[in-house]
């Protein structure tokens, strides 16, 4: 997917590209992470190698009450992806209607909005990843990573903030 071109096009360079989950401004962010960069000739190299060698079909679910550039941003996936066999079925929902269906996992793909209310990793990772979180939390993606959950909730727990950044980090 050409990000570069979303953000020029579709954000008119309202957006910048995030290299993981933290962003810039927020402790715990990597600036060393690898951004992944649009190569067409590597992507199908992936898809040969996986179970999917002939392409598959999914879903990319949004609200366009959420942001409206989400359709466009939408079709724009689609055809970045139609290039090495993946069929996107492109659907507008209510954002109760994604909400549910994410909370199902009856989904391939989802574009949402999150903004952070606190400028702390904990309110963004521990969030979005630690559905153990006391506090709740929304795994929409339903990623588990056990050694990963484990500092995510260890750095929750520490005051030490040069310990909270490395955990944050990793």
């Amino acid at each position: 997917i050409k990000t570069d071109e979303i953000i020029q096009y579709i954000e008119k360079g309202n957006a910048k590209r995030m290299h993981g989950l933290i962003p810039a401004g927020i402790m715990g962010h990597n600036p060393d992470l690898p951004a992944y960069m649009h190569d067409l000739k590597k992507a199908k190299q992936h898809l040969n190698d996986s179970k999917y060698p002939d392409g598959f079909t999914t879903d990319l679910i949004f609200a366009e009450s959420r942001r409206p550039e989400f359709e466009q941003v939408g079709e724009y996936v689609q055809a970045y992806l139609k290039k090495i066999g993946i069929k996107v079925n492109v659907q507008k929902l209510a954002f109760d209607t994604q909400l549910a269906k994410m909370d199902k996992g009856s989904y391939g793909m989802s574009m949402m909005t999150w903004t952070t209310t606190l400028p702390d990793p904990e309110d963004i990772a521990g969030w979005l990843y630690d559905s153990n979180r006391s506090s709740g939390g929304w795994n929409g993606s339903f990623w588990f990573d056990k050694a990963a959950l484990s500092m995510i909730s260890e750095a929750r727990e520490i005051a030490d903030m040069g310990k909270r950044k490395e955990l944050y980090q990793a």
